[in-house]
């Protein structure tokens, strides 16, 4: 699994577990963007997408959460050490 660009006129969820019977779309880094199209301004929104096999998502969320914790605790040491640091 990778990381994809993508783009569309509707904007996506962030996590979409309804459009395919057999993936889960995760999108991540969503920005809406204006652009010109025959004289008119339409709004598109392009995103990074990854497509997760349904089979495959509890080990995916499993793995997600575990960074996810991971980062939390990074970002905690960080401050802590600037709070010891300050003193």
């Amino acid at each position: 699994m990778e990381w994809k660009k993508a783009e569309s006129t509707n904007r996506p969820l962030e996590l979409d577990t309804t459009l395919s019977k057999n993936y889960n779309f995760v999108r991540k880094n969503i920005v809406e963007k204006q652009v010109e199209s025959e004289g008119e301004t339409v709004t598109m929104y392009e995103y990074d997408e990854l497509i997760v096999p349904k089979a495959d998502w509890l080990l995916f969320s499993s793995m997600t959460d575990s960074e996810s914790r991971i980062a939390d605790v990074e970002d905690a040491v960080i401050e802590l050490a600037e709070i010891i640091g300050g003193e």
